[in-house]
């Protein structure tokens, strides 16, 4: 399924000047009709792991892998089925400040979600405010 849109939230804590901890949360909801009647569809990831970070300008550029779990829920006629796998999660983008404290954050990632001896694989594309770090 192709989710357009959805909440993303990401914070990372700088270990050295090139190196942060990060964690992620990102959730995407859809509801379309089957057979006359709303199914919806949610996906719920959440992370952590190394971000590699480096400095240009009041360009930040990062890299980084994630791992964690997603987790599922499909709901249709009032009933509803949800489950949660291992997923991981490699990315790279650029923050973006435009004053020392706020940005625009630009990236993409790949999530990959181990299930039942099968790989699942989505695309994430990432744009956002950032706060903080331009220092």
């Amino acid at each position: 399924e192709n989710f357009p849109a959805g909440v993303f939230v990401s914070l990372g804590v700088g270990v050295n000047s090139w190196l942060a901890i990060a964690g992620e949360l990102a959730s995407n909801r859809k509801t379309y009709s089957e057979l006359g009647e709303d199914v919806t569809l949610k996906v719920d990831f959440y992370g952590a792991g190394p971000r590699f970070v480096g400095r240009s300008g009041r360009a930040r550029p990062y890299g980084q892998l994630l791992v964690g779990a997603v987790r599922g829920k499909l709901s249709f006629l009032g009933e509803s089925e949800s489950g949660s796998e291992f997923a991981w999660q490699p990315g790279a983008g650029v923050d973006a400040y435009f004053s020392p404290n706020v940005g625009m954050r630009f990236g993409v990632n790949g999530r990959f979600i181990q299930s039942d001896g099968a790989t699942g694989k989505e695309v994430q594309i990432v744009v956002g405010i950032v706060f903080g770090g331009a220092r």
